[in-house]
């Protein structure tokens, strides 16, 4: 089956996605939901808020223990309810709304199952059959800027242009967004949010070269921020700069060795795009030793299974 979502604005629907897993998750954290949210502009959606379920003709929506609920066309779920094209389904009380704008059957196949996504990745079984891979392409770097701690600026007058790109963020204006928390960090180099705002817009757009500076500059700032290195780390991947992303994720586990979202991260690049099946096996043991009822404990079990 497929699945198309898009985010409802007053009646304008945004950010259209196509889905065709099994399990379609919508939440605050990218690194474990289909279709993610910030916290900053709606604090009411949870990491993993609730899910579309996609099987036997039918699309279920459930809600997962989130803090705030999830609501279909206004009501409050207790338990997985089924939608269809233009139910409206909403996180949080006065938080975001999802609109399902269509559910498509797709052609059944014959051909043998493979290991359903995972973290945005796919695994596949490994077949005697096919011809060794030709060896991989040189693995592009990221040239930091490593700028110094940004010295105070006017927070006062910065301030307006920073709730000016709230507004344009909120409201799906994200090239204003990002415009507006360039000027405010221009007025105010020491304003962290401000940068941590601007590389989450950027990364709305997809942007994601445009996305790494300000979190470089937020870092400076505050090194110790989880969150900010986290979301850099997603970036210099998205950007294709997967050693550094590694290296980022590393830096974060080093202070932090139970932050199981890191993990997960860390062993997908090394699984898929760094092809080291031995540290992406180290890092989801990991994680089903911090969460073995984790969503996708079933699909990590499956590759170690087939990756020994």
């Amino acid at each position: 089956m497929k699945i198309v979502l898009a985010e409802d604005r007053s009646g304008k629907l945004v950010g259209e996605r196509t889905f065709t897993s099994e399990v379609v998750r919508v939440g605050r954290d990218p690194a474990l939901c289909h279709y993610f949210f910030t916290a900053e502009q709606w604090p009411m959606v949870s990491r993993q808020h609730a899910e579309f379920r996609l099987g036997e003709g039918r699309c279920l929506v459930a809600d997962r223990n989130s803090r705030f609920g999830t609501f279909v066309n206004g009501q409050k779920i207790d338990a997985p309810v089924e939608v269809r094209v233009g139910t409206n389904v909403q996180l949080g009380a006065g938080g975001p709304i999802l609109r399902v704008v269509s559910i498509e059957q797709t052609a059944v196949s014959n051909a043998a199952p493979v290991a359903s996504e995972l973290g945005r990745m796919e695994t596949f079984r490994e077949s005697k059959d096919v011809a060794p891979a030709a060896t991989p392409p040189p693995v592009a770097r990221y040239a930091y800027r490593s700028p110094v701690r940004p010295g105070a600026g006017n927070r006062r007058n910065a301030e307006p242009f920073f709730a000016e790109g709230v507004k344009a963020q909120k409201a799906g204006q994200l090239a204003q967004a990002v415009a507006a928390y360039a000027t405010a960090t221009r007025t105010d180099p020491g304003y962290f949010e401000a940068y941590y705002n601007q590389g989450l817009a950027a990364y709305e757009m997809a942007d994601w070269k445009q996305c790494l500076a300000p979190y470089e500059f937020a870092l400076a700032l505050q090194p110790d921020s989880r969150d900010a290195r986290y979301n850099f780390a997603l970036a210099l991947k998205q950007a294709s700069y997967f050693l550094d992303a590694a290296e980022e994720l590393l830096k974060l586990l080093k202070d932090n060795p139970n932050e199981a979202r890191a993990h997960l991260s860390l062993a997908n690049l090394y699984a898929q795009q760094l092809h080291n099946s031995k540290l992406a096996r180290e890092h989801y043991l990991k994680l089903l030793e911090l969460e073995p009822r984790h969503p996708q404990a079933g699909e990590i079990r499956y590759w170690l299974a087939t990756n020994p």
